[in-house]
């Protein structure tokens, strides 16, 4: 290895540490801890620096797959508290103990081996039992058998910190994933009801943490959406990417159609190009399996990666484009409206994906246009929505994909409007089209559109069975297509499900017109083409909380009644004011054997109940009544 620094190459990897701190900030949720795992080197972007912006953002854990990585943070001063992910090896109980690390255990063997090191080392020493629950890699098997360990570690002098288990495909699969923390519950639940009590129950990773809010219990355990990476397709929305790899253009050629680059000739130009060399290799860690498949970013236009990618240099055919040496080349990151992600590095595009984000940014920017919901600050991470909280929505949804409400009006000046009301449900905006030749989102979202002699665009969107009942086709792989009954199936099937997952549901749909209407009226809403669904959730709002609290002081006593799991439930009593961590929950099942009396004596200090029916909720308001109180009702059922 070269003793000098290098100085004089272009090639270099960025880590925007601001970014870490934002996407830690929007994973927080609110009345749980979040831990940060920064293993292998924080994912390539360095431990130290990593660990110390997420703690700064508010995480209070991080997690470690080694103990050696757990000792290299504690020697670069980092005090906060550290999980290592696996059972330690044999032989390394003492020197993670001395540095102050959290052991996780899920066998009788690491149990008894960190309590013989405690005993010597005469401190208390927390751990974490993880269970399996179906990822099948490390973990309690079968985690019913999770009270005979956890009393183990107790029995030992352990201290019983935490409950955990990790989901194997949160990011796409929600019944397993649901029946994975239906099956956690029910083991912590057992460990509670044994008189256990661990402090913190974890379960949820990256596509959890975004997906399934039912997840977040204690603490939630990000990895990859730390760094701005899709944990699963969607699931990095509102994120920012913290890595950026970059160079410049070291040397430029003209090339005649025909010729063939790099070694084995793996490469033919069908037609004269300008051929760019950029200093960057496999011994760089830019793979040699993207060689021929991937795309680089110069002058904010893709260019593809032509021929084999060489240990130090890559060739680029550019084309037309007309670069020229010094031209930044960006591999990894954003330059201009484009931007080259590790998810489209680690499986390049297809004909169907690049299809698939038109279609999304033609979706975006048509709900942002047919709505009156404005966008306000400069700084992604200090945008909000003025207006209509849906509308504001799907503003904001459409500048986190790169498509700015106020861009778009400015290319798509909107000249009539036909309002929302609640008859028809569904609220039409006409827009000029002004379409100008740059490499901007809204060109890309205007290119793709069978645009012809057409001068005008109406949007229009609203209910999802509305809408069906007006459009004429489907907007499908980059073109319109009738809606069939098979159409119509899938869409009012896709309605259901997100419907089912508790989501207020749009629809949106463009048509073009070749005049400027006369008027609008409903004629505008006819022989519309479908583009696409929106799911919008709603989370508790801010002032749940100080509700609850008024009504405490006015003497008004909350009492939660859910369907959730008693420890969801639980845990949402907790972060409201209802409940206390120690209080008892009472459940459909233990009610429906309760006399009369008994439900009136719990009434007294019970304020959860869970996994119950609407004629549990009857008994219980009866139960009240009767001990002379005036009880109302309030909630979505």
């Amino acid at each position: 290895m070269s003793r000098h620094p290098v100085r004089h190459r272009p090639t270099v990897v960025e880590v925007d540490l601001e970014a870490i701190r934002h996407n830690v900030r929007r994973l927080k949720p609110a009345g749980a801890e979040l831990m940060a795992v920064v293993k292998a080197d924080a994912y390539g972007h360095g431990d130290v620096p990593v660990a110390r912006a997420a703690l700064e953002a508010g995480a209070s854990w991080l997690g470690v797959a080694l103990v050696e990585e757990g000792l290299a943070l504690r020697e670069a001063g980092i005090s906060a508290r550290i999980l290592v992910l696996s059972e330690l090896p044999r032989g390394a109980e003492a020197e993670a103990v001395r540095a102050g690390l959290t052991p996780t255990v899920y066998t009788e063997e690491g149990v008894e081996a960190l309590a013989r090191e405690a005993r010597a080392a005469g401190r208390a020493l927390p751990v974490h039992v993880k269970l399996d629950t179906g990822m099948h890699r490390v973990g309690l098997w079968p985690p019913e058998r999770a009270v005979e360990l956890c009393r183990l570690v107790v029995e030992r002098g352990l201290e019983l910190e935490g409950l955990w288990t990790h989901f194997a495909s949160a990011e796409s699969d929600e019944p397993t994933t649901l029946a994975q923390l239906e099956r956690f519950l029910r083991a912590a639940w057992a460990v509670r009801e044994a008189g256990l009590r661990p402090r913190l129950l974890h379960a949820a990773n990256s596509a959890a943490t975004i997906r399934f809010p039912k997840a977040h219990l204690d603490l939630v355990r990000p990895g990859a959406a730390v760094y701005g990476l899709a944990a699963g397709p969607g699931l990095a929305e509102g994120l920012r990417p913290a890595m950026t790899l970059r160079s410049r253009v070291s040397f430029v050629k003209r090339l005649e159609a025909g010729e063939r680059l790099s070694y084995g000739h793996r490469y033919r130009l069908g037609r004269d190009a300008w051929v760019a060399t950029v200093p960057v290799g496999y011994a760089d860690g830019y793979p040699r399996a993207l060689s021929n498949r991937a795309e680089v970013l110069i002058r904010g236009r893709r260019h593809r990666v032509a021929g084999i990618v060489t240990m130090d240099q890559l060739l680029v055919d550019c084309g037309d484009d007309p670069v020229v040496p010094g031209d930044e080349v960006v591999l990894l990151g954003a330059q201009g409206s484009e931007r080259i992600t590790a998810e489209e590095l680690a499986e390049p595009p297809t004909e169907e994906t690049r299809l698939q984000a038109k279609a999304m940014s033609l979706l975006l920017s048509a709900g942002a246009l047919a709505s009156d919901a404005q966008l306000i600050g400069d700084d992604p991470g200090g945008w909000r929505a003025v207006g209509d909280p849906t509308e504001g929505a799907l503003v904001l949804a459409a500048a986190q994909f790169g498509l700015r409400k106020d861009e778009l009006e400015r290319r798509l000046p909107r000249v009539l409007e036909l309002p929302f009301d609640s008859e028809r449900k569904r609220m039409t905006t006409v827009h000029e089209l002004n379409v100008e030749n740059d490499a901007s989102a809204v060109n890309d979202v205007l290119a793709q559109l069978p645009i012809a002699q057409s001068r005008f665009v109406a949007f229009t969107k609203g209910s999802v069975d509305g809408l069906l009942d007006i459009a004429a086709q489907v907007w499908v792989n980059g073109g319109a297509q009738p809606i069939t009954p098979e159409w119509r199936q899938r869409i009012e099937a896709s309605n259901a499900r997100l419907a089912a997952e508790g989501m207020r549901v749009l629809a949106v749909a463009f048509k073009l017109l070749d005049e400027r209407p006369a008027k609008a009226d409903e004629a505008l809403e006819r022989n519309l083409t479908l583009v696409g669904l929106f799911g919008m959730i709603d989370p508790p709002r801010p002032e749940v909380k100080e509700a609850v609290a008024k009504c405490k002081m006015a003497g008004i006593r909350p009492i939660m009644i859910t369907g959730d799991h008693p420890l969801t439930a639980l845990a949402i009593a907790k972060e409201l004011g209802i409940a206390a961590a120690e209080d008892r929950v009472i459940t459909g099942l233990q009610l429906s054997q309760m006399s009369d009396e008994q439900l009136s004596a719990a009434l007294t200090d019970v304020s959860v109940f869970a996994r119950v029916s609407p004629e549990h909720k009857l008994r219980i308001v009866t139960a009240l009544q009767r001990q002379g109180h005036v009880v109302a009702m309030t909630g979505d059922g």
